[in-house]
């Protein structure tokens, strides 16, 4: 089983609903990636059921150690245009251990393999400061800022897109494992749709959902949550 520093990708299952339904419902976050409704359990479990099968397009959780910890996924596919953006989810108490960025990293290099995609966008509100300096110190693309976008806690924030091109994908595992050559273990990978490159690759395989390209997300989606 492929990792890097103890965290791995696997295909999203039935039993993996408490862990979601906790990060969905985690009132006390919620800002951070959008949404302002609060929602009971049934409602958030109709809620996944739609999202995850007509809004998103692949998604992972996120297992540190073997433990389940998060969720990550791309949605707002945009496929003629070469695009996707991705959202990385932990619970609480995983964050700021790193884990966000290395399975950010990790589905980022399995969606560079299996679609394709020129680059991937990941929208973070000003206030959520954590991420922020996480992806400016990772050098990612700033292209793009929603001045006063979003209104939470009295007043107005911004919003801003970055973007991670195919070609910064090497330069970032290398980063995150320390080393400059990097072992994959090719026997759980789905077939790639374009040439491998020589990285770790998640041990997750998730068939692409044909209905995901174009949809808008629900604003509760659109940024990195806190915590990578």
């Amino acid at each position: 089983m492929n990792e890097l520093r103890g965290i791995t990708l696997r295909t999203v299952s039935e039993t993996d609903l408490p862990v979601i339904l906790n990060l969905f419902g985690d009132v006390d976050r919620a800002h951070l990636w959008g949404h302002r409704r609060v929602c009971d359990e049934a409602q958030l479990f109709e809620t996944w059921r739609y999202w995850s099968h007509e809004r998103m397009g692949d998604k992972f959780m996120i297992l540190s150690q073997g433990r389940p910890v998060g969720l990550v996924f791309d949605y707002e596919r945009a496929l003629e245009d070469g695009h996707t953006k991705v959202a990385t989810m932990l619970l609480e108490n995983c964050c700021g251990q790193g884990a966000g960025v290395i399975a950010t990293a990790l589905f980022s290099q399995w969606l560079f393999q299996n679609l394709p995609v020129r680059k991937l966008y990941l929208d973070v509100f000003e206030f959520n400061k954590p991420v922020l300096r996480m992806l400016n110190k990772l050098g990612l693309h700033e292209e793009m800022k929603r001045v006063e976008h979003r209104y939470w806690n009295g007043r107005y924030w911004d919003q801003y897109g970055f973007a991670f091109y195919r070609d910064d994908l090497t330069n970032l595992i290398e980063r995150l494992s320390g080393r400059r050559t990097v072992t994959r273990n090719t026997t759980h990978l789905p077939a790639a749709k374009l040439p491998r490159q020589e990285t770790i690759t998640p041990v997750a395989t998730s068939a692409t959902n044909p209905n995901s390209n174009g949809h808008v997300v629900d604003q509760a989606l659109t940024s990195l949550v806190h915590g990578a």
